[in-house]
């Protein structure tokens, strides 16, 4: 079962120039069926998505609902619509998209809070406190991600001597949550439509970053993803650095928001990464190096750019350490192309049997 989108089975049934009557027939079920599909009253099963996407020539997909929308609007009617949606995290550019949605795009509204903060706050131990419509808040694109089952968990045991206030800044004469997204949206899940909030006062985005990583670092649940958003807005060098050689070899960090086109591979932003890229002698940039020359990215097994892959290429390069150059060529000569690949790494994601057997081709031709 899948979520139909109604209005545009209308469009496309009207486009063909059929008649619900004409469409029910091609497909089996009843006219009425038809009209329910398309009020969003009930939805048709795979079988019946599949027959209107070859009716209309086009991919099932482009009948459906998108989750994320789906997700969006089951937040603002209520928690108990979300058992319906599969999707349960909105990134930080679709949070804030749920914002503007719940304030219907009125970008006034939300400037005129501020105003309104200006006059209306409390000051306790020299902070800066006020009351605001949840639907005013905007939210920065280096947030980390919305997890609704927690925003959800923390909507039905909220208790406000164990959650501090929301804090904000003001950025282009709006509120934008420096930390707290999470109790937000959750406010949001309750129904509730005022929330209080520590404004923070004479703060520039760039203090706001520093204000979300100090709370961050203390949550075990804080995600890399999050963190290598917010970091590469802050320009934390270990990061840029990353990012930089990434870029350079034409490498894809999964979770970057700048996107490269056509990359040769993607990679994830975790911390074993980091570490590799801060080794002295650019070791991480001479891996990325080599496994360009390799040619392996045909494959469809498995990602020859895994960290299980570059930790093996690690311990290779201090094993040959003065040799690196031999070492790179005997395994350029002898393991190059999706072929070996396939057969030789792709079959197990250990970083120890795919050092043993790179190991052990560049041993039986290195001393002859």
């Amino acid at each position: 079962m899948c979520k139909i989108n109604g209005v545009k089975l209308t469009e496309m049934r009207k486009k063909a120039g059929m008649s619900q009557k004409t469409l029910a027939k091609q497909i089996g079920v009843a006219e009425s069926t038809i009209s329910n599909y398309e009020t969003g009253r009930t939805d048709p099963t795979d079988v019946t998505l599949r027959k209107m996407s070859v009716i209309f020539k086009v991919d099932p997909k482009d009948l459906e609902i998108d989750e994320k929308v789906l997700l969006a609007k089951a937040i603002i009617n209520g928690k108990r619509d979300l058992r319906n949606v599969k999707s349960k995290e909105l990134t930080p550019m679709e949070t804030q998209e749920l914002f503007e949605k719940l304030r219907n795009y009125n970008e006034k509204f939300a400037e005129e809070e501020v105003e309104k903060a200006k006059t209306a706050y409390q000051n306790f131990f020299g902070k800066k406190y006020s009351v605001v419509q949840v639907a005013a808040l905007n939210v920065p694109d280096w947030q980390r991600n919305t997890n609704i089952t927690k925003a959800t968990e923390i909507a039905e045991h909220y208790d406000e001597n164990k959650y501090d206030p929301v804090k904000v800044y003001i950025y282009n004469g709006k509120f934008y949550i420096a930390d707290g997204a999470h109790r937000a949206v959750s406010f949001i899940i309750a129904g509730k439509k005022f929330i209080l909030v520590e404004i923070l006062e004479n703060v520039s985005e760039e203090t706001a970053l520093d204000t979300f990583l100090e709370q961050s670092l203390g949550r075990k649940k804080m995600t890399q993803n999050d963190m290598w958003r917010a970091a590469i807005e802050k320009g934390l060098p270990q990061y840029v650095e990353l990012r930089n050689m990434a870029m350079k070899n034409n490498i894809q960090v999964l979770v970057d928001k700048e996107k490269i086109k056509n990359p040769v591979a993607v990679v994830s932003a975790s911390w074993r990464l980091l570490q590799l890229s801060s080794k002295e002698g650019s070791v991480l940039e001479r891996i990325f190096d080599l496994l360009g020359k390799l040619e392996w990215c045909g494959s469809e097994k498995a990602n020859p750019y895994a960290t299980c892959v570059l930790y093996a290429f690690d311990k290779l390069y201090a094993l040959y350490k003065g040799h690196e150059v031999a070492m790179e060529s005997i395994l350029i000569r002898k393991c190059k192309g999706v072929v070996y690949y396939n057969a030789n790494i792709a079959i197990t994601r250990s970083s120890a049997k795919i050092f043993d057997e790179l190991s052990e081709v560049v041993a039986s031709e290195i001393n002859k």
